[in-house]
């Protein structure tokens, strides 16, 4: 190809793409390129590459095309063009490297025993001739022959290609070398560790799905006080990053680990939300980076412990240690440069020898034996089951919201109360940092309980310690809402975040098991909003939020049951007053599995009436 074109390049411009500026310096480069590979995976330095390359060329040359069917190809066809390249590698190739060593040396030899290259410095090069010491000048080191000679590399690449032929004889290092990538992540699990404990610290039961999706890992960073804490997450992050980056092409592999949507190359703080370094459990509606990159790395810790054993004939003693009790000595873990490289080196023996050249040796044995004696003696498998992230809507159920209620009677906010802290909160972002507060409050008053006429602002900042950062952004609530009304307002922020969320086009319900998402017919919306004007829509609209939030009966619940029972069924149970006109006018036809759709059509309707109240 590169003969061809320097005579004429037109037939090329139709075969490579895309078409370089300059063919000839691209097949030029691509040649050199060629011959670094072919040096670095036969051991041999280029000169001797180059120089097999013309053996190669002379030997077809001198062929004749001996045997002329087997080049009777289809060379526009995938399978042509590999039936060709099979042919000629085990009619030329193949042949070519039996004795490969005996070939090189009798071309040396005639290079070297050329007539018009004696004498000359070149030859010197060639020939590997040593210079007399009152030659050598600095002047001179470009033409002195001890400058060009090759001396293979000690490296893990050189012994990798070594070992090739060994890989039987010691499984246990084929095993680090093949997995070398995996093991160096493996070494900072237990900072992987590290950062979902802090994670958890910050968010766990404190932050909702939709908030979690939506906040970039940026923000999360940002967020954090300057200093040690957010220089210490930023550092853990980037190592995540890192490590999503070097074992993502191996999670594509696996096919019993669920994986994320968006299986991005790299870990961009700017546009990753920050629910991908949470914790998720392994059934989740939306898996995490986190939980894929943690559930790997832990069965492979212990898939490599378990081939070891097996190796070693040791047998399992069935201990786990937990992902908190989990430190570097642990775990199966070695960095290639850190922790491999320096064993190679002491295994190694490199000599000199004259004639022979340098001489490169690895004691696989010893080698094997270290790695072992170091990394996986000792060490321990671990659970999978890592403790998983609840965002702050699992928290909620039932029994809290019952507990609140026996330990402080709950009382309704008055509707003018109501619609000033409404007005006051049109901030989403406002509104969630309002709703955390409260949930927080729920969470101990369920257990501790308290005096109901405490203000619920004095309670948040005088006994539970809360910051400035986590309080009510309603001055109606922080002065009116007592401990009394903490469901009310729970109730009333809630609803108002989901109004938000619904303005922004975003799904309130994101979490919801999708049985109970499917859309109202046309006639099912046509006879519920002909009966709303009879009904406390408001109410209805609290209420069947906190049923679909909240309630913890939906395994027991089916799709296909009707909406109107199931729901007189839930505010019964709650002891809740009945919501005007809904008994007797709710349409019967409406099911459970149209719970959203309806809540979203209730919304809607009540938000067009308060606005003609309002005008």
């Amino acid at each position: 190809m590169l003969s061809g074109a320097n005579t004429n390049l037109q037939p090329f411009t139709n075969f490579i793409r895309p078409v370089p500026a300059n063919i000839t310096d691209f097949l030029w480069r691509h040649v050199n390129r060629d011959l670094d590979d072919l040096a670095t995976d036969l051991d041999r330095s280029i000169d001797d590459a180059t120089l097999l390359v013309h053996i190669l060329l002379t030997i077809v040359s001198q062929s004749g095309n001996k045997v002329v069917g087997v080049w009777n190809v289809e060379w526009t066809s995938t399978q042509g063009r590999g039936n060709w390249e099979n042919a000629f590698n085990n009619v030329y190739i193949k042949p070519l490297f039996k004795g490969l060593d005996n070939r090189l040396q009798k071309a040396n030899r005639l290079v070297d025993g050329d007539h018009r290259l004696i004498g000359t410095s070149f030859h010197r090069v060639l020939s590997d001739i040593a210079t007399p010491p009152a030659q050598l000048s600095l002047e001179t080191v470009i033409s002195l022959p001890e400058m060009w000679q090759y001396r293979p590399s000690v490296s893990l690449e050189h012994m990798s290609r070594r070992f090739v032929e060994h890989q039987a004889t010691f499984p246990m290092l084929k095993m680090f070398l093949d997995n070398a990538t995996i093991l160096s992540a493996m070494c900072h699990l237990p900072d992987i560790f590290h950062l979902i404990s802090l994670l958890r610290t910050r968010y766990h039961r404190n932050i909702d799905l939709t908030e979690a999706l939506t906040m970039k890992i940026a923000e999360f960073l940002k967020s954090l006080p300057e200093g040690q804490q957010r220089n210490e997450c930023d550092m853990l992050v980037k190592c995540f990053g890192s490590i999503w980056t070097n074992i993502r092409t191996f999670l594509l592999r696996q096919d019993n680990i669920p994986l994320p949507e968006n299986m991005d190359p790299s870990i961009d703080i700017q546009t990753t939300s920050l629910y991908h370094l949470l914790p998720m459990k392994e059934d989740a509606t939306i898996t995490s980076c986190m939980a894929a990159v943690v559930l790997f790395l832990i069965r492979k810790n212990n898939e490599f412990l378990d081939i070891y054993r097996r190796q070693a004939g040791v047998q399992d003693d069935g201990n786990y240690r937990i992902w908190t009790d989990v430190s570097t000595s642990n775990v199966v873990s070695c960095d290639p440069a850190r922790d491999l490289m320096p064993l190679v080196l002491s295994n190694c023996n490199y000599s000199l020898a004259i004639g022979k050249g340098t001489q490169v040796g690895y004691d696989f044995a010893a080698l094997e034996k270290q790695l072992i004696d170091r990394f996986l003696c000792g060490r321990s498998k671990i659970e999978e089951k890592c403790e998983t992230f609840q965002f702050r809507q699992q928290a909620r159920d039932v029994a809290m919201f019952s507990a609140v209620r026996k330990q402080i009677p709950q009382e309704t906010i008055s509707l003018p109360v109501q619609r000033q802290i409404v007005m006051e909160s049109t901030s989403l972002e406002k509104v969630c940092v309002s709703l955390a507060a409260v949930d927080i409050a729920i969470f101990f008053l369920a257990s501790a309980g308290g005096d109901g006429d405490k203000l619920l602002g004095e309670y948040l900042h005088r006994v539970l310690k809360m910051g400035k950062t986590s309080r009510l952004h309603s001055d109606k609530a922080q002065n009116c809402c007592r401990l009394k009304h903490a469901l009310s307002l729970w109730q009333l922020l809630s609803v108002q975040r989901a109004r938000l969320l619904l303005a922004n086009g975003q799904d309130p319900f994101d979490n919801v098991d999708t049985s109970y998402i499917k859309e109202l017919e046309e006639d099912q919306i046509t006879a519920l909003k002909k009966v709303l004007k009879d009904i406390d829509v408001n109410t209805l609209v609290a209420e069947t939020y906190e049923f679909v939030v909240v309630s913890d009966d939906k395994e027991k619940r089916k799709p296909e049951w009707s909406l109107h029972d199931t729901l007189a069924s839930y505010l019964e149970e709650k002891d809740a007053p009945e919501i005007n006109g809904f008994l007797a006018h709710f349409p019967e036809t409406i099911l459970l599995e149209h719970v959203c759709d309806t809540w979203r059509n209730l919304a809607n309707y009540s938000q067009e009436e308060d606005a003609t109240v309002n005008t």
